[in-house]
């Protein structure tokens, strides 16, 4: 076998002696520069079908946060909250924020009327009465003819049927305020009528009524404080101005029985009271049917359904 010739550059020589190539390898560097344009071709193929791949299916890069952000948020982002991944809050739990938040405010405004009484509010919410009348005094120590004050404390009273300070304090704020609140001046109503004090029921549903117009349960109750009053043909009136607005109300119907029967009408005031039998069933029959859906109450709720 020949052995391969090799030129003057390959070996080191200085001399530049010509060297023939065999005639099969002439055009070797011809085929060896197609093939590194095919190879690279193909690499940038490859390149810009995975970047279009990631484009289309990965999710953006999000913006670089700025080092010398002083947010929270900034550092440590929140991830969005996905439905049912995080456990609610129980009552206790969220009873004892409500009740951070009462001291907070008795704390930083101690002679702020409006944030004692809200202190108060949020306590009497939470079954906390000691707590909330403390706040309701504290605040009329400081400012006497506070009527916000006057009023959560004369509510409070009302609903737990210390009625003589419920009347008390509800009408030295209704004497100088006829435009009260109607859901405190109906609270003032019912403590007089629970006080037998039926003519000032009467005075004080009326002279709001100047000023707010009566709605049905209203109209209702100036048609019992004009019964105990004794003013029978004015408590017709109410009770027929109910029924102007809702024919199917049983207690006007109810209260018209009643009044006929203080009136000696004995017919009228049986057809009234059969009329008010007959609601009646059909109420307590659509009670029944709707409570099973009203039974369906996400129970979990910290504020659940109390009243059916």
């Amino acid at each position: 076998m020949a052995a391969r010739r090799t030129s003057h550059r390959q070996r080191g020589d200085s001399k530049e002696e010509p060297v023939a190539a065999p005639a099969a390898r002439v055009r070797w560097p011809a085929r060896r520069t197609v093939w590194l344009a095919m190879c690279a071709c193909a690499a940038v193929g490859c390149l810009l079908a995975v970047g279009s791949w990631r484009t289309g299916f990965l999710p953006a890069k999000a913006p670089p946060v700025s080092p010398s952000s002083s947010s929270p948020q900034a550092k440590h982002p929140v991830p969005s909250p996905v439905s049912g991944s995080q456990p609610r809050p129980t009552p206790e739990q969220l009873f004892a924020e409500a009740k951070q938040l009462a001291e907070r405010l008795r704390a930083t405004l101690p002679d702020n009327p409006q944030a004692l009484v809200l202190a108060g509010r949020i306590y009497y919410a939470f079954n906390d009465v000691t707590r909330a009348d403390e706040c309701w005094q504290s605040c009329l120590q400081r400012h006497p003819a506070f009527a916000e004050a006057q009023c959560a404390v004369a509510e409070a009273a009302w609903e737990h049927g210390d009625f003589e300070q419920a009347a008390e304090r509800f009408s030295a704020v209704f004497a100088d305020n006829p435009r009260l609140d109607q859901r405190q001046v109906f609270c003032l109503a019912d403590a007089l009528m629970n006080l037998g004090r039926g003519p000032e029921a009467v005075a004080v549903l009326e002279r709001s009524a100047e000023h707010h117009p009566l709605p049905p349960f209203g109209l209702f109750l100036l048609g019992h404080a004009c019964i105990e009053a004794g003013e029978y043909e004015k408590a017709l009136q109410q009770f027929h101005a109910v029924l102007a607005g809702n024919p199917q109300s049983a207690k006007a119907h109810f209260g018209l029985a009643s009044v006929y029967t203080q009136l000696g009408n004995t017919a009228e005031a049986r057809r009234y009271r059969e009329l008010y039998s007959k609601l009646q069933k059909d109420e307590f029959a659509e009670s029944a049917r709707v409570r099973p859906e009203v039974r369906k109450a996400d129970w979990a709720d910290p504020i659940p359904v109390v009243r059916e």
